[in-house]
């Protein structure tokens, strides 16, 4: 699933949210029991360039409120 692509926010620290439950039904079809692995991934293979990508500050937040920090 691509969330963001293109140039225009290029260098800056941006801040996303996805209900990852809600995506995984919406690719995937029907709901997921348990989240057990999330890929970010930055690619530049098709532009034939070089990218790098940074993450900072990754949670994952349940219903009930209940945060799990990741990174």
């Amino acid at each position: 699933m691509v969330v963001r692509s293109g140039l225009d926010e290029l260098g800056r620290w941006l801040d996303e949210r996805r209900d990852v439950h809600e995506d995984y039904r919406r690719c995937i079809g029907g709901s997921a029991r348990s989240v057990v692995r999330v890929w970010l991934i930055a690619n530049s293979l098709f532009q034939r360039g070089h990218g790098q990508c940074e993450y900072s500050g990754i949670e994952f937040e349940q219903p009930d409120g209940h945060r799990l920090k990741v990174l």
